[in-house]
């Protein structure tokens, strides 16, 4: 892009005033932009007004025909911040640029000494923060362009052409058939010209159409640097049916105590996990701890989605009511449905509702694999519960009869039952209960042993092929058992009143 655009009537005279006149500039390193450089087959619209935004001074050379030229008016308005004009003859600029000075060209006959064009050279060179070289180190031969001859002197202001008659019939078609190419278009420099100078009724949609497209274009900026904005601070954007919390949909990873969303009106509510690596099992000196829980790193490469809580019996019911889930209904035990979670299902019913819940919401649901499922209930801690060493019934529902946890904690209630989903605290990336209540199913076979793992977060799919995983204890475990760490492995036609599931949903795949 140049450094000046140069806004003139395009006649021969003053092409050859322009040619020169661009010479001199790009002699003073100074690089420019003029019509006579536009490529066959180029847009001069899309040029020009590439042109003029790009441009650091905007030059317009005023005479009798460019103070008439809507199109010189144009490009002078879109370049307002930046002018620096000039004039070639006796004229007064348009009523918009009276008051801007004007550099005086006025009976220029292309002499590079010439001390108005020296001026004026000036005036372009303190706008753009550099010298102006003297004529006489200029290296550029002017002999071999056409000759400049001044611009004759015009009559009085007062004998001046009139301005054609916007109301004749002649420029009434001619704006009429501007104004059908451009009353859907966003072309800001042809619409300021049917407001500058065509009839009224044009005028006045023009000028319509203008708030219109300026108003858009703003709204299109705020929304562009909102977006930025969001980027910035690591959101990415979930579209999803409902929408808690999060900004036009965008949702920052680890952030689900206050943003999550569904998909589906009767499906979970789902936070967003972030990536990062941890370490998988647990260290030799945590209390009470089992042999297969090898520690190994776990790098979760990608965001991924989690239920902030078990499934419930609504949700599992609205499946139902659904044709889905195979029709099964499974028992209660007494104990309420509502926000209970689901239990009595077993690794098949789980699969038959996230296949049902992923038909529904053109969403990839799945099972968690048991990598995923430790760093989403640990987000982000490193020891046995993710709020800390010890454990209390009145953190967790567990035998508070049992005998306390080695590392810390006191005997309390014993239930003897599921509570509702979201009882007690979420943990910092907003999962409930995932120490207790229920053990939820896996996608991964049962391995006896965490050596193997892919270190990927991806699910196991060899092993016991009898055996699904279980993670995070439930209503009837003892404390030790409820640790971040603890593995365990069910088979996968078991239906009992200790294991529900949670679901997860791929984001990116």
């Amino acid at each position: 892009m140049a450094d000046v655009f140069i806004s003139y009537r395009n006649t021969p005279e003053r092409r050859v005033i322009v040619r020169r006149l661009s010479t001199i500039l790009r002699a003073h390193e100074i690089s420019v932009w003029w019509d006579y450089g536009l490529e066959a087959g180029e847009s001069y619209r899309a040029q020009i007004t590439a042109e003029l935004s790009n441009a650091r001074v905007v030059a317009p050379l005023w005479c009798a025909e460019s103070v008439l030229s809507p199109w010189v008016k144009m490009e002078a308005e879109l370049g307002r911040d930046k002018l620096v004009p000039a004039r070639l003859q006796k004229v007064v600029p348009p009523d918009a640029f009276e008051a801007i000075q004007a550099a005086d060209l006025i009976g220029w006959d292309g002499a590079v000494g010439n001390p108005r064009l020296l001026e004026f050279v000036r005036l372009i060179c303190r706008r753009l923060g550099r010298p102006a070289l003297a004529p006489t180190d200029m290296i550029e031969d002017l002999g071999q362009l056409p000759a400049v001859a001044p611009l004759p002197e015009i009559a009085p202001l007062a004998a001046q052409p009139a301005a054609p008659s916007v109301g004749s019939a002649h420029d009434y078609g001619f704006w009429e058939r501007q104004w059908e190419k451009q009353a859907g278009a966003a072309n800001l420099v042809a619409l300021r010209a049917i407001a500058d100078e065509a009839p009224r009724y044009f005028a006045d949609q023009a000028r319509e159409r203008l708030a219109e497209v300026e108003t858009e274009a703003k709204q299109r900026a705020a929304a562009e640097a909102r977006v930025t904005a969001f980027r910035n601070e690591g959101r990415i954007k979930i579209d999803a049916k409902i929408v808690h919390g999060a900004p036009d949909g965008w949702f920052k990873p680890g952030a689900g105590r206050n943003e999550w969303f569904k998909d589906h009106e009767h499906g979970p509510e789902m936070v967003v996990v972030p990536t990062g690596s941890y370490m998988m099992g647990s260290p030799e000196s945590e209390p009470q701890r089992y042999s297969d829980e090898t520690q190994v790193k776990v790098t979760i490469a990608r965001p991924f989605a989690v239920g902030r809580f078990a499934v419930t019996f609504d949700e599992w019911d609205a499946c139902v009511a659904d044709s889905g889930c195979g029709g099964y209904k499974p028992d209660a035990n007494g104990w309420g449905r509502g926000k209970q979670p689901v239990i009595n299902v077993n690794w098949d019913d789980a699969q038959a509702y996230v296949a049902w819940l992923s038909h529904k919401t053109g969403q990839a649901y799945r099972l968690l694999s048991e990598a995923e499922w430790e760093y989403a209930a640990r987000a982000g801690t490193n020891t046995p519960f993710w709020w800390g060493r010890s454990i209390t019934p009145s953190q967790a529902n567990y035998d508070g009869s049992a005998d306390p946890y080695a590392g810390g904690g006191s005997k309390g209630e014993y239930r003897r039952r599921t509570v509702p989903v979201d009882s007690f605290a979420a943990n910092p990336w907003g999962l409930y209960n995932v120490h207790g209540n229920v053990w939820e199913w896996g996608e991964d076979w049962w391995n006896d042993g965490n050596t193997g793992n892919p270190g990927d977060g991806g699910a196991r799919l060899s092993g016991d092929q009898g055996r699904r995983v279980v993670r995070g204890g439930s209503w009837f475990s003892v404390p030790q058992n409820l640790r971040s760490a603890l593995r365990d492995g069910r088979s996968t036609d078991f239906r009992v009143s200790l294991i529900g599931f949670r679901v997860g949903r791929t984001l990116i795949p």
